[in-house]
């Protein structure tokens, strides 16, 4: 296993927990307006969408 260095982690990977918030709460909102409009993900493609977050 690969040792990790917190302290090297580039500065485009440090965010604040209100960033992170806010992030998961704009997916979680577009993922609601899908569900209201009735469109649907196969499995895949909502897997997708969950690893480029």
């Amino acid at each position: 296993m690969a040792k990790s260095n917190l302290t090297q982690v580039p500065e485009i990977l440090k965010f604040t927990e209100a960033d992170a918030i806010q992030a998961l709460k704009s997916e979680l909102e577009k993922g609601v307006a899908s569900m209201e409009q009735d469109i649907l993900y196969t499995i895949d493609e909502a897997w997708n969408e969950i690893d480029t977050i």
